[in-house]
């Protein structure tokens, strides 16, 4: 099972007539240190928002420990944590919310 497994994953945001990530495919192993790298604007975290469930994709299929993020999103909050770049909430959450949910 991989970590990480995106395929052909797309992702329009509403208004917009540039996509934020065109076709994107990856695949991490467990245990393997992987860095996005790329100029502002050039999806990184889009991406990562998607691979948190914080975002949906447009289209393509992304699969963090097994579970599709779309679909699983519970299970994979269960098992991963991410530390945001913003110092704010996304939305207005209580602490157990954030910690829990």
């Amino acid at each position: 099972m991989l970590a990480v497994e995106a395929l052909q994953v797309y992702k329009l945001y509403k208004g917009s007539n540039h996509a934020a990530l065109n076709n994107v495919s990856i695949n991490v192993e467990p245990g393997q240190i992987f860095t996005l790298l790329g100029r502002n604007g050039a999806g990184k975290t889009t991406f990562v928002r998607i691979c948190a469930t914080q975002l949906t994709q447009t289209r393509g299929n992304v699969h963090v420990l097994g579970y599709d993020v779309a679909k699983e999103a519970g299970k994979v909050r269960q098992l991963i944590s991410v530390v945001p770049q913003e110092g704010r909430p996304l939305r207005a959450l209580t602490p157990w919310d954030h910690v829990y949910n």
